[in-house]
């Protein structure tokens, strides 16, 4: 799935902030997630740890989006402010960022497909 996966990954989560008029601000997440073809031709124990593993990731990614909500609250927060959506873009970066390393991409929150 690394290779075939979005950006190298498993799933991936987008992010992305649209600025209108002003300093008004849309938000929106987009994530993509793994298909399981050829469903019939696993076992129920695999298809069991395939549909944890789906499950777990699935909380991971809502985990970025979660973040990326947040980053999109305070800048509009910020009212524009520069100086401010520089700083905050930063630590939110880094949150996201933090969660991957901390989780190892979700692995330790269920993410895998080993038994």
């Amino acid at each position: 799935m690394a290779e075939r996966g979005p950006r190298g990954f498993w799933a991936y989560t987008e992010t992305r902030w649209r600025w209108t008029n002003g300093c008004n601000m849309t938000f929106r997440a987009e994530i993509t997630m793994p298909e399981l073809v050829k469903r019939d031709r696993l076992s129920v124990r695999d298809l069991c740890i395939w549909d944890a593993m789906i499950v777990a990731l699935f909380a991971h990614e809502m985990e970025h989006v979660e973040i990326g909500r947040a980053w999109a609250s305070d800048i509009k927060r910020a009212d524009c402010d520069g100086v401010a959506i520089k700083r905050i873009n930063a630590e939110y970066d880094t949150a996201d960022k933090e969660l991957d390393a901390r989780t190892k991409h979700g692995a330790t929150t269920g993410v895998t497909l080993r038994p």
